[in-house]
């Protein structure tokens, strides 16, 4: 055997290998219905999570009128650091899933912590807003145009070629989402405006997300940790700096209600956030986005059925 045979024979034997680690990480779950891969459980696991987070913020920044934006998002970073910190690595998988984390990678990974926390208190921050100053329907209405403009950006600006079904899909979509949301329009513009920028920061957030382990090579989750040592430090004096601290001394609305939906609140984020990126990770971000708007169904062992809503 010529030594440009060995070569060509090493580098088959390379990439059957590769096709079987492929097939071994990709897991399958089986339902009563249909059969879904672990990818995609995490993308529905988002799609849950989204739809009790802004429940649960609704409740608490119009019903308790907890309107401190930044106090809000420093407790859910503190809790996130905390749970991933010193609850997480108590359990072997998940120590073997995201690794060691150091203050040496933290300064090896700055330009991209500082770029991701920044996306992502402002995408938080908009939101928040976007909640207070239009209604529930109007904000989840508004905020389905983010399919459509994450759709346009791998288009033109990425140069992505998508299969023809993306652009039905998102097509279906914003008819869908005109049709629903024009019975409930008011005159709120600026209302309006801060949702779409919401959508904008929601974009960028996510693209950040999905390019960060192609990048690095690191698990998208180490994002989280080093973002929380990079934010909670930024918002407790962002808290100061603009008299939120004094204006929570004044609150009178304390209640142990309060207290359990911003405990929830906290937790959800948690699997919001976690489960957010690694969708976009392991899919696209793109693809996070239009199947939040789906739900599909593989009836009878055979065929499906999309519903669009």
């Amino acid at each position: 055997m010529t030594n440009n045979e060995k070569i060509v024979q090493s580098q088959e034997m390379d990439n059957k290998k590769e096709q079987k680690s492929d097939i071994e990480e990709k897991k399958y779950y089986n339902f009563y219905f249909f059969s879904i891969s672990d990818n995609i459980i995490i993308t529905y696991i988002y799609i849950l999570s989204s739809i009790l987070m802004s429940i649960i913020n609704r409740i608490i920044f119009n019903k308790y009128n907890f309107k401190f934006n930044f106090t809000y998002m420093l407790l859910q970073q503190i809790f996130c650091l905390f749970l991933f910190v010193f609850i997480g690595p108590r359990f072997k998988k998940f120590r073997e899933t995201l690794g060691q984390t150091s203050f040496q990678e933290f300064l090896k990974l700055k330009k991209h912590i500082i770029i991701f926390s920044i996306l992502f208190i402002l995408n938080l921050l908009t939101s928040f807003i976007g909640n207070q100053k239009v209604n529930t329907a109007m904000f989840l209405m508004l905020r389905k145009f983010l399919p459509s403009m994450t759709f346009l950006y791998d288009k033109v600006v990425k140069k992505k070629q998508m299969p023809s079904y993306f652009t039905k899909t998102v097509i279906i979509t914003v008819l869908g989402t005109i049709l629903t949301g024009i019975n409930d329009l008011t005159s709120d513009g600026l209302g309006y405006l801060i949702v779409f920028i919401n959508n904008i920061f929601s974009l960028l957030y996510a693209q950040y997300s999905e390019n960060f382990t192609k990048e690095t090579g690191l698990p998208v989750l180490k994002l989280i940790i080093y973002n929380c040592y990079f934010t909670i430090p930024l918002i407790s004096v962002i808290i100061f700096a603009t008299g939120e601290f004094t204006r929570l001394q004044n609150f009178s609305g304390y209640s142990f209600h309060l207290a359990f939906y911003i405990s929830l609140g906290m937790s959800f984020v948690i699997i919001l956030n976690s489960s957010y990126i690694l969708s976009n990770s392991k899919n696209s971000s793109l693809f996070t986005q239009l199947l939040s708007n789906c739900k599909v169904f593989n009836l009878f062992n055979h065929y499906k059925v999309l519903f669009i809503f």
